[in-house]
């Protein structure tokens, strides 16, 4: 996209990543959706760059990510 854009596009994800690098983490926590989670996209990051990055198990990612996120009661609920 940047190639044909004159916009600036951002990799959000690289982005994030670089930042924990420069703040000297060494392991951080991802909480993203499960898809994310599954395709890794913050983990390769992150330890592309020397960081660990911890992920939830699913009955934690469910319980304190997912539900939070998209059940009715949930933040997206109003959108």
């Amino acid at each position: 996209m940047r190639e044909h854009s004159k916009a600036a596009i951002l990799d959000g994800i690289a982005l994030t990543a670089e930042r924990c690098r420069d703040l000297g983490l060494q392991k951080v926590g991802v909480m993203a959706t499960n898809g994310t989670i599954t395709l890794g996209l913050f983990q390769k990051q992150l330890n592309r760059l020397g960081i660990e990055a911890l992920v939830m198990n699913d009955a934690d990612q469910d319980r304190y990510f997912t539900q939070p996120v998209y059940e009715p009661w949930g933040i997206k609920a109003a959108w």
